[in-house]
């Protein structure tokens, strides 16, 4: 009987960690310096990052935030918003359905003012990324991507900036202006 009492309960303990794997990550910060790290494993994660100088204020404040995840179905929310500049965003997503947008589906993440840099790396099949937005990536900003898989989608703005892109793969759609 002790046997049945222990299997069940490992049953049940097992099943509870293959449901438990939707985590969300998020930071809101406002002032200066700011570091922003996340590291996610499993599926359906979402990690949000706003970094916003202080109300009024643009200076020589400085964001950088680093995302990692790793599974199925995860999405990043990213701004940067209100800096001088020198900001920098580096994601990294391996698997596949992964999302990096803004604040919603329908809205682009964005580093505004100069000299950022976003460095997004994607692996893996029907992944995402989106910014199409006016705001999103102006004033000389640099933009990198890494793209290995298939069925891939980005659609890239960028206003008077730099963009290396990388991809291998097939069926991957890039659109950038």
């Amino acid at each position: 009987m002790k046997n049945i009492i222990t299997l069940l309960v490992l049953i049940l303990f097992t099943a509870g960690m293959a449901v438990a794997q939707d985590n969300n990550a998020s930071i809101n910060q406002v002032g200066d310096d700011h570091d922003a790290v996340i590291s996610q494993t499993g599926d359906l994660n979402t990690a949000y990052v706003e970094q916003t100088a202080d109300a009024g204020r643009e200076g020589a404040d400085i964001a950088e935030a680093v995302i990692t995840q790793e599974g199925s179905s995860n999405l990043v929310n990213l701004r940067q918003r209100a800096f001088y500049g020198d900001n920098e965003a580096t994601i990294t997503q391996v698997g596949s359905g992964n999302m990096v947008h803004g604040m919603n589906q329908g809205a682009a993440f964005y580093q505004n003012h100069g000299l950022n840099i976003i460095d997004v790396h994607m692996e893996g099949d029907r992944n995402t990324l989106y910014t199409l937005a006016g705001e999103a990536q102006k004033n000389v900003n640099t933009f990198i991507l890494d793209v290995f898989g298939s069925d891939n989608q980005v659609g890239m703005f960028q206003e008077f900036g730099y963009a290396n892109i990388e991809i291998d793969g097939n069926y991957n759609e890039v659109v950038t202006n």
